[in-house]
């Protein structure tokens, strides 16, 4: 169960690596990072991408173009198909500082 978790948390931070600078050009997105998906959430794995804005806008405020996506593809290098990494969004106003885990 450990190494299927550290598999998974290596995965979302690929995606991570990946759409980091993609979801930081996005309206009002102020940081990115990895978190741990809460129980409650039906989410594929136990990790997502959290995205930080400034403001939550309403979807009607938002062009199709605008709006974050809810999952992530990720392809696995060595290995046939994709992984969905969700993400999540969160209003906290304006930048913020984020520690990463080297």
């Amino acid at each position: 169960m450990m190494c299927e978790q550290k598999q998974q948390r290596a995965i979302a931070l690929q995606a991570l690596e990946e759409y980091s600078a993609r979801l930081m050009g996005y309206p009002n997105v102020v940081g990115v990072g990895l978190a741990e998906s809460e129980k409650e959430r039906k989410d594929p794995g136990p990790y997502l991408i959290q995205v930080y804005v400034s403001k939550k806008l309403d979807l009607s405020q938002l062009s199709p173009g605008e709006v974050i996506p809810r999952y992530l593809l990720v392809r696995i290098p060595d290995k046939p198909g994709t992984v969905l990494v969700p993400t999540n969004v969160e209003e906290i106003g304006g930048e913020v500082e984020l520690e990463t885990d080297a």
